[in-house]
């Protein structure tokens, strides 16, 4: 019985600081959370409706420098740059049209470069900017229960947005 009540003071203890975290209690401070809901997603400066999730991945390709005499990686080169953008939609029919218009084989060759902005729903403010990408992969899914999604891949050039330097 001691377990339970330490686990419930636990559970409200942690939600309370989550809530105080995000900014949505009246703390006297604000301190942003970034949360799928709370981001919209424009794709060449319109409005990406019903979209479900956007991610990207940045690889630097840094190679390690390893000499004699030291164990492990002295330094590090850069060998290339590599970033990956997924984006999930829902696929609706009707006259509806496709929020995030994809590519065919026939006209992968022939479509230009497209830009991707992240914004925060509250402030209007820019996270990120994806710049120069070109759809790589194309998938559905039809779930019984659940709405169809379409998910893509996308080559990006250039992430531009709030960076360590």
């Amino acid at each position: 019985m001691k377990f339970i009540k330490f686990w419930i003071f636990l559970k409200l203890l942690f939600f309370n600081i989550i809530g105080k975290l995000s900014g949505k209690q009246d703390t006297g401070f604000e301190t942003p959370v970034i949360a799928g809901l709370d981001a919209i997603v424009k794709y060449e400066g319109k409005t990406i409706g019903f979209a479900t999730n956007i991610s990207f991945d940045e690889d630097f390709e840094l190679q390690g420098i390893r000499t004699l005499g030291f164990h492990g990686d002295r330094d590090f080169k850069s060998m290339g740059y590599n970033c990956n953008v997924t984006v999930g939609t829902f696929v609706l029919y009707g006259n509806v049209d496709d929020a995030l218009p994809t590519p065919s084989r026939a006209t992968i060759l022939k479509t230009g470069l497209v830009d991707f902005e992240i914004l925060d729903l509250n402030t209007g403010d820019t996270l990120y900017i994806l710049q120069s990408c070109k759809c790589a992969t194309v998938g559905a899914s039809f779930e019984g229960t659940a709405l169809a999604t379409k998910n893509t891949t996308w080559r990006c050039r250039e992430v531009k947005g709030k960076t360590v330097s």
